[in-house]
């Protein structure tokens, strides 16, 4: 299956720290791409984050290693607020509201193609 989304791009460290913090919303194809200077286990957290998010953890080859759902986190303290670690390895992480992962079926196992 073929599906499109619009991201914004979080290639430096200020920007991925920051990422989708305080926004109120999130267009319905639209999301944010991560790109880490090196594969790892890259952990995301949603402090400050009001909206509903799934990321999708992607390795060197684009291919979808890990997908999981986070949940907003109000709390003040930053470290109240659950990570989110992927199974594998990542190189790319992808976040898009909640229900676009599963409107669209993606899959771990999934291929993903990234146009500049």
């Amino acid at each position: 299956m073929n599906v499109s989304i619009k991201a914004e791009v979080a290639a430096t460290e200020r920007v991925r720290e920051k990422g989708l913090m305080f926004r109120k919303s999130l267009d319905k194809n639209s999301g944010m791409i991560f790109y880490f200077d090196q594969t790892g286990y890259h952990a995301f957290y949603m402090y400050n984050t009001r909206i509903p998010l799934t990321v999708i953890f992607l390795n060197e080859s684009l291919r979808i290693v890990d997908i999981q759902e986070m949940t907003p986190c109000l709390e003040q303290n930053p470290y109240a607020c659950p990570t989110y670690t992927p199974h594998a390895p990542c190189k790319y992480a992808i976040e898009v509201n909640q229900e676009f992962v599963r409107e669209h079926g993606i899959k771990k196992g999934g291929l993903v193609r990234i146009q500049k």
